[in-house]
């Protein structure tokens, strides 16, 4: 998995095309003790507690501007 997240993020930063990297936020969730998963044995969904912060990151990054 890490090494497809790299491989799509060097096709992104090729191409040209804007995007926001979530890996830190998990990271900084992670270490502050944040439940990510909205399940233990869903990896996809986030919980959300992880969604408020990863919302909060996409506004500060301007993501929502038009």
């Amino acid at each position: 998995e890490r090494a497809a997240r790299e491989a799509v993020l060097g096709i992104l930063d090729e191409l040209g095309v804007e995007h926001v990297d979530l890996l830190p936020r998990l990271e900084t969730a992670l270490a502050d003790g944040v439940v990510v998963r909205v399940s233990a044995d869903d990896p996809w969904h986030p919980s959300q507690d992880f969604a408020d912060l990863i919302a909060s990151d996409l506004v500060s990054c301007g993501v929502f501007d038009g």
